[in-house]
């Protein structure tokens, strides 16, 4: 019975996270139409941006360098940490939040604003590209 109720106590929290990304889903198909395939993706840029900025003090932004120069850059990372070179936990939580924020912001701009009157295939492949386009970045 112990091993049971330890085993429920540990599943808590999965399953509850679980149950957010599919409550997630369901609200934003509903609200515009379109079957976010990259609301993971989202989830999962937003992590790597909460253990980035508690391992080692760097705030990532969601683009890439994309200019062909060596004296022009697009700025990447931003180095926040404190004198151990790290964000505490309020701070990095907060942060990362505003990531999801910001990523999700310009997913509603930048590609499903545009294609708010194509057609259904059309949708998914914008929500797919963004999809690849945030594992690509997260790599």
């Amino acid at each position: 019975m112990k091993d049971f109720i330890a085993y429920l106590v540990l599943g808590i929290g999965s399953g509850a996270f679980f149950a957010l990304l599919a409550a997630g889903i369901v609200v934003a198909f509903k609200g515009s139409g379109v079957i976010n395939f990259a609301h993971g993706a989202v989830a999962m840029y937003t992590g790597f941006q909460y253990y980035y900025l508690r391992a080692k003090g760097l705030f990532r932004f969601p683009w890439v360098d994309f200019l062909p120069f060596k004296w022009l850059n697009v700025p990447v990372t931003l180095k926040l940490g404190g004198a151990d070179g790290k964000v505490g936990m309020a701070g990095a939580f907060i942060l990362a939040m505003l990531t999801a924020l910001l990523i999700g912001v310009m997913m509603h701009f930048l590609v499903f604003r545009p294609l708010r009157n194509a057609a259904p295939l059309g949708k998914v492949i914008g929500s797919l590209g963004v999809m690849i386009y945030l594992q690509g970045v997260a790599l």
